[in-house]
């Protein structure tokens, strides 16, 4: 798949985008390019050891925007990550953040 970036405004901003409306709980951030965050409680569930079409499609979407994130330079090194249970969150960012 081509990576393809906006040749007009290469560099974008939150502050472009549009108003996104929820019914869900939002809450303001700290020291953060955004200024609020959805509160969910609800993480999705997964059956152990198994996986799906979609749970890969999920996966392959940020692989590629990170991969052309870092190939186009400029920017610092991206990476991401999933977390399939909150406990995991501290080891994924120590993990990136070495």
């Amino acid at each position: 798949m081509p990576k393809i970036f906006d040749e007009e405004q290469p560099i974008g901003s939150t502050r472009a985008m549009r108003t996104w409306y929820t019914t869900k709980t939002c809450l303001p951030t700290q020291k953060s390019q955004v200024s609020h965050m959805l509160a969910d409680s609800a993480w999705e569930q997964h059956a152990a050891g198994e996986d799906s079409e979609q749970n890969r499609a999920k996966r392959a979407a940020p692989a590629a925007w990170i991969e052309a994130v870092n190939a186009k330079g400029g920017f610092g090194v991206w990476s991401w990550d999933v977390a399939f249970q909150p406990a995991q969150m501290q080891d994924i960012l120590a993990r990136h953040a070495r």
